[in-house]
C-alpha cells in the first residue's frame, strides 16, 4: 500500500489547499487529478478547456502505442461535494455513458466507474468538513480508489465482432461529433475550417444550410461524413499498418470521389485543433480494432426483408437519432417491392419502347436502347440501384450473354445508372454497397459510381457557385447533380421516395408547381391542403417535371397510398392522368391507422413496418400518345402472401382492373359506378346547409376549458392581472405565443375589455360532455365566431358531421345545441367536426336593416323536400333537420353508402313519400331529445347508481362487467366500490365519432369526484345510448 500511498496524500494535501486558499472549484481541482491519474500508469490525462466548454468530457486519458495515441477512458469532473448521482440523471451524463464504452464520474473524492454506460463500481477516497476544510481519509478509502482507477486503466473493450454492436457503437460517438459541433457554432468559437465548409454546402448543395436554424443539420452532416467515410475506409484497409484516421482518406475507393477527397480535407491534421477530434479518433480506434470480416461477411447477401448493409444503417440511425429516420422516412424497401418494380420497368421498356433488351442494354445495342438513363431521386442505401445492377446481370447470364458482364459492360451501366442522395450517411453505404457488389470487375482509373450527395428537390441550376481550394469538390459534386437533373434526358425514375407530412424539405419552386397542377380546381372547399406537400407527393410531381422534360419515360415508386381516394388529392389524380398515358396502381394496403382488415376477416399486414398503408405506382408516358388507361390491383392479406405475390409476377401478368375515374374525385380505386350516381343524386349537407365551418380549436384546451366555472374565472382573472409577469403566467399555466397569438398582447387587451366577464359559455366538448368555456379571440385562437355565434343563442340546433374518415366505419354525427369544440366527435384530424346550424341570428348591421332569425336551408332544397313529399306546403325548418338527422343514423344508410361517406360530407336522398318522410322525421325528433338529454323517457332513467363511496373515478376505471343472467344487466365501475347498472354491452360499446361514449365520458373524469348532477347525467347517457340503438333499429 505504501507505493500507492504518496501520491493519493499529495492529491489530497493539494485538494486541501485548494479548499483553504478559497480557489475550490470543479476546474482548480483538475491538475491535482491530472498528476494523480498519470503517476498511476504510463498514460496522459489530457484536460483542454476549449473541447470541455464544447460537451467533451473534462479529461480524456491516453495511453501511446508506438507512435498512436490512443484513448482509454474519460473522466468527467464535479465540484467537491457534488451529488454524482443527480449528476448521473443529467442529459450530458446521458450522452456519456451512452457513448462512451470507458467512463469515470467524480468529484475529486467519491468516484463511480461506468462500462458500456452501466455502473461497474465506486469507491470514496475521503469526507470533507466543510466548516474547517479538512478532508478525512477513509479506511480502505485509498485502496478501494486505487483499484478502481486501476480497473478503468486497464480495461480493455470486448473487440466488436458483429455488425449491429458497431453500428450502435459509431452512432453513439457520432451523436457526440454532432453535439459538439452544434455547441462550438452557438458559442461562436466554430473554426474557419467548420465555417468555411458549411458555406461551401451552402452555396453549392444545400441552400440555407449556414443559417441559424440549420446548425444541427449541418453537425449531421459532418458528424455521419466522419462515421462512415471512416466506415468506408477501413472496409478497404489491407496491409499490416494499422487503421488510423490520418491517411484514412487514401483508402476510401475512388469510385467515390467526393467522399474520398472531402475526407481527405477534413480528416487531416487541420482536424486536431477541433473540440471533437478525440472523438473521431475514437471512431477510429473503435473501426481498427472491430473485427472486419467478421462484420462484412454477410453484406451482399440480400434476404426478402432485409438487406444486412442496410440494415446495418437504420441500426446506426435507430441509435444516432430515431427522430431523423422518422422525419427524413428512411426504411428498407423490401427485396419483393424492388423485384416487382424492376421487373415490370424492364418490361415495360420492352413493351412500349422499343427497346428489346429491357434494362439489359449493351454497349453495342441500339442508339436508343443506349440512352437508357435511369435515375433513384431518393436512392437512400441504394436498394433499388443494388437490384437494377443484380437483375442485368442476371438477365444477360437468362438470355446466354453472361459473358459480356465485364468492365466494359459495368462502365456502360455506371454512365446510365444514377441515385440522389441527401444525407451522408446512406449516401455513403450507397456507394460501398454498390462497390462491394462490382467488386469483381476491374473499373477504369476515373470510374465513379453515379450516386450524387444532392437535395432532389432543389431546382436545377445552369451553373454552380465555384468553391476554390479543398472545397472545390463540393462546387464539382453539385454540378454534375444538377448537369443530371436538367439535362440529362431520363427515361426511368424509380424508387421509394420519403413519406413525411411535416416535410423537412420546405422548398418553394416544387411546392409552386404542385399548387399550380395538384391543388384542387373546383369549388369544393379545402380544409387541409397541407397533405399535399408531404414528401413523396412532391417526389411524384418532380419524376412527374423530369419526364415531361423527357418528352417520354416511367415513373416507378412506391408510395403512402393516402393519394389513391383521400379527396384532398383529387387535383393530382387529375394532373396525373393528364400527364401519363397509362397508370398502374398496385394498392398493398396494410393501414394500421385505418385498421385495415383483408376481406375474409383477417388481419392485413403491411409490406413495410410502419403504420402508413401503401401503393405502387408505375405510371408510363408514352412516346407517341395513344391509349390513356387506368388500372388498379390490390392485395390483402398476411406479408409473406404479398412478398410472394410481387416476387412472382410483374405489370404483364398482374390480373390488373381497369378504372374510369370520373369527377369531381378521379378516384383511384375501384367504384360501384350505378350505387355512386345513386348516391349522388342526394344533395351535399354543405349544399343543404349554406353557412359551417369546423368547431373551436383554442390551442390550449387545457386553460380555456373547465367542468367548473369558478375555477376557469379565477384563471382567467389571473391571465389579465397585469401586476402578474407574463412568465409567471407562462410557467403556471403553460401558456406560450405562436404564429397568431401572442401572450403578451392579449393580456394587455383583455385587462383593457370592460365586457371581460360576458364570455363565460357553455361549449359541448365531447359528446355529451357540457364544459365551461371562456370564448374570446383573446385566449381562443381559432374561434369560428362567424358561424357560431349562431350557437350561442338559446333554442338553436346544429349538425355536427365530418367530411372523411381516416378509419374505421362512418358514424359521425351528432346534434348540437350550443358552440362544439373541433373533436367534439373525432380527435383525429381527417374528422374534425363540422358545425352546420339550423337558424342564423343577424349581427347588430343586419337587424338594422331589417334582416330577422332565419333557417340556414337552401331554398331548393327546401322545395325539392315539398316536392317528393307532395305536400301543399314545404315542411318547416326542424321537421327537415329531423329528417337529415334521422336519415344519418339509418343503419341501411351507413352500410349501404359506407364508401362513399369514407370520402365526403355525407349526401341526403329525398324522401320517396310524404308518409317515409313523416316516420323518418317522428325517428329523428326522438333521436335529437335523446342526444340533448332533454327525451322525456329519460327524466327518470333505469339506470342505477346503488352504492354509497367516494363518488371519485379512479385511476384504472372505468371498468365494465357484461350482463350476467338473472345478476345484473351490465355494470360500469368508476371504483372499486361504486358502480353503475344497467347497461348492456351494445350500450358500453356504442360509438358516436371516434369515441366510445359510455367509456370516453367517464374516463375524461378520471381524478375526479362526480357531482351528483354528473351521476344523474351519466345515468341519462346510458339510457339515451340504449334508446338510441332501439330508434335506429326501428329507422332500418
Amino acid at each position: 500500500m505504501s507505493r500507492i500511498a504518496s501520491p493519493f496524500r499529495e492529491y489530497l494535501s493539494q485538494l486541501e489547499a485548494n479548499l483553504r486558499g478559497g480557489i475550490a472549484t470543479e476546474e482548480s481541482h483538475r491538475p491535482a487529478l491530472v498528476r494523480l491519474v498519470e503517476s498511476l500508469d504510463n498514460v496522459q490525462a489530457i484536460n483542454e478547456p476549449k473541447r470541455v466548454a464544447c460537451g467533451a468530457p473534462d479529461l480524456a486519458v491516453q495511453r501511446h502505442r508506438g507512435n498512436l495515441a490512443v484513448t482509454i477512458g474519460y473522466i468527467e469532473t464535479k465540484d467537491i461535494g457534488s451529488s454524482l448521482e443527480e449528476a448521473e440523471r443529467s442529459e450530458q451524463l446521458r450522452r456519456y455513458r451512452n457513448a462512451l464504452p470507458n467512463l469515470v464520474l467524480t468529484d475529486y473524492l467519491r468516484f463511480r466507474w461506468y462500462v458500456d454506460g452501466t455502473l461497474r463500481t465506486t469507491a470514496q477516497l475521503a469526507t470533507v468538513d466543510e466548516s474547517t476544510c479538512q478532508l478525512k481519509p477513509l479506511p480502505n478509502g485509498e485502496a478501494q480508489v486505487a483499484q478502481l482507477l486501476a480497473d478503468f486503466l486497464n480495461h480493455t473493450p470486448q473487440p466488436v465482432v458483429d455488425p449491429n454492436t458497431l453500428a450502435q457503437r459509431m452512432a453513439r460517438y457520432a451523436h457526440l461529433i454532432r453535439d459538439i459541433v452544434v455547441e462550438t457554432f452557438r458559442q461562436q468559437q466554430a473554426s474557419s475550417l467548420l465555417n468555411d465548409l458549411r458555406k461551401a454546402f451552402a452555396e453549392t448543395l444545400l441552400p440555407d444550410l449556414d443559417k441559424p436554424e440549420h446548425t444541427a443539420e449541418f453537425a449531421d452532416m459532418l458528424a455521419q461524413t466522419f462515421a462512415y467515410g471512416l466506415f468506408a475506409a477501413r472496409c478497404a484497409h489491407t496491409g499490416n499498418e494499422p487503421f488510423r484516421r490520418v491517411g484514412a482518406a487514401a483508402e476510401i475507393p475512388k469510385t467515390s470521389p467526393f467522399l474520398r477527397r472531402l475526407f481527405e480535407t477534413l480528416a487531416g491534421t487541420d482536424l486536431d485543433a477541433e473540440p471533437f477530434a478525440g472523438f473521431v479518433d475514437d471512431l477510429a480506434h473503435l473501426l481498427a480494432a472491430a473485427d472486419m470480416p467478421a462484420i462484412l461477411k454477410d453484406f451482399g447477401k440480400r434476404t426478402r426483408q432485409e438487406d444486412p448493409v442496410v440494415h446495418f444503417y437504420e441500426t446506426f440511425l435507430q441509435a444516432y437519432d430515431p427522430r431523423l429516420r422518422e422525419l427524413r422516412g428512411v426504411y428498407y424497401t423490401p427485396e419483393p417491392v424492388v423485384a416487382y418494380l424492376v421487373g415490370s420497368v424492364h418490361r415495360l421498356l420492352q413493351k412500349h419502347f422499343g427497346i428489346a433488351e429491357g434494362l439489359a442494354t449493351t454497349p453495342a445495342s441500339t442508339e436508343r436502347a443506349k440512352a437508357l438513363y435511369i435515375l433513384d431521386p431518393a436512392c437512400g442505401t441504394g436498394t433499388f440501384l443494388s437490384h437494377m445492377v443484380q437483375f442485368i446481370r442476371e438477365e444477360l447470364r437468362s438470355t446466354g450473354r453472361g459473358g459480356l458482364w465485364n468492365a466494359e459492360m459495368v462502365a456502360h451501366l455506371l454512365q446510365r445508372l444514377f441515385g440522389f442522395e441527401l444525407l451522408m450517411a446512406p449516401y455513403a453505404i450507397a456507394h460501398l454497397k454498390i462497390g462491394l457488389q462490382l467488386s469483381d470487375v476491374s473499373l477504369p482509373e476515373n470510374q465513379r459510381l453515379g450516386i450524387y450527395l444532392t437535395n432532389t428537390l432543389e431546382m436545377p441550376s445552369g451553373q454552380i457557385a465555384l468553391q476554390i481550394g479543398p472545397w472545390r469538390v463540393i462546387s464539382e459534386e453539385a454540378q454534375a447533380a444538377s448537369d443530371i437533373k436538367g439535362n440529362t434526358p431520363i427515361l426511368v425514375v424509380i424508387g421509394n421516395p420519403p413519406y413525411s407530412a411535416n416535410s423537412a424539405n420546405k422548398i418553394a419552386w416544387i411546392e409552386e408547381r404542385i399548387r399550380e397542377d395538384y391543388y384542387p380546381k373546383d369549388s369544393m372547399r379545402e380544409q387541409n391542403p397541407k397533405l399535399l406537400l408531404d414528401d413523396y407527393v412532391k417526389f411524384i410531381r418532380w419524376a412527374q417535371w423530369r419526364l415531361e422534360r423527357t418528352g417520354q419515360g416511367i415513373l416507378a415508386f412506391i408510395t403512402n397510398h393516402g393519394y389513391l381516394d383521400n379527396p384532398t388529392f383529387r387535383g393530382m389524380r387529375r394532373a396525373l392522368m393528364e400527364a401519363f398515358d397509362l397508370l398502374y396502381v398496385l394498392d398493398l394496403h396494410g393501414n394500421v391507422r385505418k385498421k385495415e382488415r383483408a376481406p375474409d376477416g383477417s388481419p392485413d399486414e403491411n409490406v413495410f413496418d410502419i403504420q402508413q398503408g401503401v401503393a405502387l405506382l408505375l405510371a408510363v408516358k408514352l412516346p407517341r400518345t395513344g391509349e390513356k388507361a387506368v388500372y388498379h390491383h390490390e392485395l390483402h392479406g398476411s406479408r409473406e402472401d404479398k412478398y410472394a405475390f410481387l416476387s412472382q409476377h410483374d405489370v404483364t401478368d398482374t390480373p390488373w382492373r381497369a378504372l374510369n375515374p370520373q369527377p369531381p374525385f378521379y378516384l383511384f380505386i375501384p367504384q360501384d359506378a350505378a350505387l355512386q350516381r345513386q348516391y349522388e343524386q342526394g344533395w351535399k349537407v354543405t349544399d343543404i346547409f349554406p353557412v359551417c365551418s369546423t368547431g373551436i380549436k383554442t390551442h390550449r384546451d387545457h386553460f380555456v376549458f373547465d367542468f367548473d366555472r369558478a375555477a376557469l374565472e379565477q384563471r382567467i382573472r389571473h391571465f389579465r392581472d397585469l401586476s402578474i409577469p407574463d412568465e409567471k403566467i407562462r410557467q403556471q399555466y403553460g401558456l406560450g405565443d405562436t404564429l397568431d397569438w401572442k401572450l403578451s398582447e392579449n393580456r394587455k387587451a383583455l385587462e383593457q375589455d370592460p365586457n371581460w366577464q360576458s364570455y363565460f359559455h357553455k361549449c359541448l366538448y365531447r359528446p355529451f360532455d357540457v364544459r365551461e368555456i371562456y370564448y374570446t379571440p383573446r385566449v381562443v385562437e381559432r374561434h369560428r365566431y362567424g358561424v357560431m355565434r349562431h350557437m350561442l343563442a338559446q333554442g338553436n340546433q346544429g349538425l355536427v358531421t365530418c367530411r372523411q374518415l381516416a378509419a374505421g366505419t362512418w358514424q359521425h354525427v351528432l346534434v348540437a345545441n350550443t358552440i362544439t369544440d373541433d373533436c367534439y366527435i373525432s380527435t383525429k384530424t381527417r374528422e374534425r367536426g363540422y358545425m352546420f346550424p339550423l337558424y342564423l341570428h343577424p349581427d347588430v348591421r343586419e337587424a338594422q336593416a331589417g334582416v330577422g332569425i332565419h333557417p340556414n336551408l337552401n331554398p331548393d332544397f327546401v322545395e325539392a323536400i315539398r316536392q317528393a313529399t307532395g305536400s301543399p306546403q314545404p315542411p318547416s325548418p326542424e321537421e327537415i333537420f329531423a329528417y337529415i338527422y334521422a336519415v344519418l343514423h339509418s343503419p341501411t344508410y351507413r352500410t349501404h353508402y359506407a364508401e362513399f361517406l369514407r370520402r365526403d360530407f355525407p349526401r341526403i336522398p329525398l324522401p320517396r313519400d310524404r308518409k317515409e318522410f313523416r316516420r323518418l322525421v317522428r325517428w329523428g325528433k326522438t333521436l335529437i331529445a335523446l342526444h340533448l338529454l332533454e327525451a322525456p323517457s329519460l327524466r327518470n332513467p333505469p339506470v342505477k347508481y346503488p352504492v354509497q363511496g367516494t363518488d371519485v373515478v379512479e385511476k384504472g376505471f372505468p371498468r365494465y362487467d357484461a350482463p350476467a343472467q338473472g345478476v345484473h344487466e351490465g355494470r360500469v365501475w368508476l371504483n372499486e366500490k361504486q358502480y353503475f347498472e344497467g347497461a348492456p354491452e351494445s350500450v358500453w360499446g356504442f360509438h358516436i365519432g371516434g369515441y366510445q361514449v359510455a367509456h370516453k365520458w367517464l374516463k375524461d373524469r378520471v381524478g375526479r369526484k362526480l357531482s351528483i348532477m354528473e351521476i344523474e347525467t351519466y345515468r341519462k347517457i346510458l339510457h339515451a345510448l340504449r334508446e338510441t340503438i332501439r330508434v335506429m333499429e326501428k329507422i332500418g
